[in-house]
């Protein structure tokens, strides 16, 4: 007796393609995450030990531990890091307005929603805790 094979019409699937008309915002929405993150991945892997340099920030060591800038090169930092907080922006605008006006679905679909009374004490904690950290991180970076 032969054995149906995954070819075999009768245990294909049969739901019309409604069903990718309606997933398609979920993958078009994972794609654009998981692009960032992939992207985000590599430039971590593949950036040179000297980041600044990268982008043509111009330091000079001094004497005593001490570096100088040149003011000049500073621009191209700010120009660099203004276009990808614009383009971390739009891709979060863009996930925000699939969800809104392809998916039709409440932005709590997502986890988002207003915050409530509830929402201020962890959120105060979690602020201290990094302002805390970050003091610690520069007391320790000065030693």
């Amino acid at each position: 007796m032969p054995q149906a094979t995954f070819l075999d019409p009768s245990l294909q699937d049969t739901r019309s393609s409604a069903g990718w008309r309606e997933r398609l915002p979920t993958i078009v929405g994972l794609m654009i995450v998981v692009g960032l993150v992939i992207h985000n991945l590599v430039n971590a892997l593949l950036t040179p030990p000297d980041p600044l340099a990268l982008v043509g920030v111009r330091m000079y060591r001094l004497g005593g531990g001490g570096y100088w800038v040149d003011p000049q090169s500073l621009g191209r930092l700010m120009r660099h890091m203004t276009v990808w907080a614009g383009i971390n922006c739009m891709l979060a605008m863009a996930l925000v307005l699939i969800v809104i006006f392809w998916e039709k679905r409440p932005l709590a679909s997502i986890g988002l929603r207003m915050p409530r009374a509830g929402d201020v004490l962890p959120a105060l904690g979690a602020l201290v805790a990094f302002y805390l950290i970050g003091f610690a991180g520069n007391g320790l970076g000065s030693l």
